[in-house]
């Protein structure tokens, strides 16, 4: 136990350590529909849920195609160098 970790935190590190990964998926399962059974029970709450998700989703795969357009104007010299922008134009 660290200086900065309390007993009940270093007794739940120790129980998560003990588990199987069996052990882990059915507790991440139980987990999960425990969330969603929460979800469903309010009508805000999931369409909040939804929202944020969808929202992510979408930065994520821009995050995506952005990196998969740097590693290809990289490999390709003929094309738009991204790193020497002006600052006003990236």
């Amino acid at each position: 136990m660290s200086d900065h970790e309390s007993a009940a935190e270093a007794y739940r590190r120790k129980l998560a350590w003990r588990r199987t990964p069996e052990e882990n998926m059915r507790l991440f399962v139980q987990l999960q529909q425990q969330a969603f059974d929460v979800l469903q029970a309010s009508p805000e709450a999931m369409d909040h849920f939804i929202r944020r998700n969808h929202r992510k989703r979408r930065q994520s795969e821009v995050l995506r195609l952005l990196y998969k357009t740097l590693l290809a104007s990289r490999r390709s010299k003929d094309l738009l160098d991204l790193e020497n922008l002006p600052a006003d134009e990236t």
